[in-house]
């Protein structure tokens, strides 16, 4: 597809939701193991004794930073069609925004939704796509985190 093609595909498709995930869940040893990992530890996120009693969310909450990285499971579970016949590769293009609204807690279920935001050309054979992209708390209202989300497509030469 070439950037033009690709160009006239999504325009027609901003504001279209793309993808609606499963429902995942981040237990207390994930939120252990992430912290471990990265350095993101905190009796917030690690400590279900102290969180019960000294926070109002009565138990630990997921990092912000692991929740960030919910997006790529989610969006990967949607069944989201779209072709990268003719382009070279999609990269990951970091965000324009990214905000905590409200905290997911160990052991709630959340889900990831995704909608077409825009797309524009990025130098000749490329095009970068932003989505809105939100993880919502079951049976919550308003989301836990909000995102534009930037995905740089980039073309085969000879296209």
């Amino acid at each position: 597809m070439s950037q033009k093609d690709h160009m006239k595909q999504f325009s027609a498709r901003i504001g279209e939701e793309i993808g609606l995930s499963d429902w995942f869940i981040i237990n207390q040893a994930d939120m252990d193991d992430y912290g471990e990992l990265t350095g993101d530890s905190g009796r917030i996120h690690n400590d279900p004794v102290w969180a019960a009693k000294e926070t109002p969310f009565k138990t630990t909450i997921v990092q912000g930073t692991f929740l960030i990285s919910q997006f790529v499971r989610s969006l990967k579970s949607c069944d989201v069609t779209i072709s990268l016949d003719n382009w070279a590769y999609r990269l990951n293009y970091g965000f324009n925004y990214i905000r905590m609204i409200n905290p997911i807690k160990e052991g709630v279920r959340f889900r990831g939704r995704f909608t077409i935001k825009d797309v524009k050309p990025k130098g000749r054979n490329g095009t970068v796509t932003t989505l809105d992209a939100q993880l919502e708390i079951e049976g919550q209202q308003g989301p836990a985190v909000i995102a534009e989300w930037l995905f740089y497509e980039i073309g085969r030469a000879h296209v």
